[in-house]
């Protein structure tokens, strides 16, 4: 069974909302009348038999190139868009 809830309902259950996920629920939190988040249980997302892939260091060498300008200052149009945020 699917549980709906408004973002605020969530925010002042979460400990149950949790416990339902816990039992098997699905709880679907919907911000403005519009579902916009599924709560699930992280079990349910990660293989716990599956080990993780160690990282290797230096894998996508080469893929990227630090242009010259990186440090340069912003122009002033894109500035302008940013200020008063």
């Amino acid at each position: 069974m699917t549980v709906h809830v408004s973002v605020e309902e969530a925010a002042a259950h979460l400990p149950d909302l949790v416990q339902q996920v816990l039992g098997g629920e699905e709880v679907v939190i919907s911000v403005d009348g519009d579902d916009q988040a599924q709560v699930t249980l992280v079990s349910s997302l990660i293989d716990k038999q599956a080990p993780l892939k160690p990282r290797r260091p230096g894998i996508d060498e080469g893929q990227f190139v630090v242009p010259d300008n990186f440090n340069d200052p912003l122009p002033d149009e894109i500035l302008r868009a940013f200020e008063g945020q």
